[in-house]
């Protein structure tokens, strides 16, 4: 009951094609249909052995993440591997992961840059071909005119507390009309697009160097942000949504430091 009620809130409240990209949110250890109750969950960046342990010890039984504890194939199981299966196991602990759901829903990674950017708001941008509800883009407009891009990066830089912020283009160029970007849609997204939309910048997160090179060429500045900031932000806004949700149920977002984040 429990976890079917948690299910429900997030399908209810976040109506998007919960299978898009191949990375659909979904309970990938524990009891979905347990007739067990609880009165707390946990979200994460990733269920490692420090936030199981954590957990266990805050009487979590559910912690929703963005990565899944099984990230290696299935004929590569890892002594890691292993060990947190023993704590979930032991410790009753299910997982459920949210993926990349937490870029596109409303207060996520793309609305968050947005706020984090002192941008205005446009319009969604879909993928062509795709018949799916999810916006893979948010066109945005600088609140103020002659902006330009060093201000954008202070603005994000101050407002992720992200030390460090790559940018492939002039940091004076002045831009008005800027795309932000999940990282895995930028590969599908026609180039014919961005130029209908007229964008000067592109503002996206661990974008490898190819699809720089690719949009850099064309005279579009980019911005590559850090995943580790965006993503940790979005979950941490995603928690105090929950809650409003979800107000019976205690709901504790479990921080892991950038230096102590190693994925197995």
């Amino acid at each position: 009951m429990f976890f079917n009620q948690i299910e429900t809130v997030l399908k209810k409240n976040f109506p998007f094609d919960w299978t898009f990209n191949n990375s659909h949110a979904h309970f990938v250890f524990g009891q979905k249909n347990s007739n067990k109750v609880y009165s707390s969950l946990g979200i994460s960046l990733y269920p490692s052995k420090d936030i199981l342990l954590s957990a266990k010890k805050r009487n979590i039984h559910l912690l929703i993440t963005y990565f899944s504890p099984f990230l290696n194939p299935i004929q590569k199981i890892s002594d890691s591997n292993i060990l947190l299966v023993k704590i979930m196991t032991l410790a009753d602990i299910s997982v459920f992961v949210i993926g990349d759901l937490i870029n596109y829903i409303e207060g996520g990674v793309l609305d968050l840059i947005i706020r984090n950017a002192s941008l205005n708001r446009v319009k969604n941008i879909y993928l062509e071909g795709y018949t799916t509800t999810v916006p893979i883009g948010r066109k945005c407009t600088t609140l103020q005119e002659k902006t330009n891009i060093k201000i954008i990066i202070q603005n994000l830089k101050k407002n992720f507390k992200a030390p460090n912020i790559s940018l492939w283009g002039d940091p004076f160029t002045t831009v008005k009309n800027i795309g932000i970007f999940e990282p895995k849609s930028l590969e599908k997204l026609d180039i014919d697009l961005l130029l209908i939309e007229q964008l000067d910048l592109i503002i996206s997160y661990d974008l490898p160097l190819n699809l720089i090179w690719r949009y850099f060429n064309i005279g579009i500045n980019v911005i590559n942000l850090n995943s580790y900031y965006c993503l940790s932000n979005a979950l941490q806004n995603f928690q105090k949504q929950l809650n409003l949700l979800l107000p019976r149920i205690k709901i504790e977002f479990l921080s892991q430091k950038l230096e102590n984040l190693v994925i197995e």
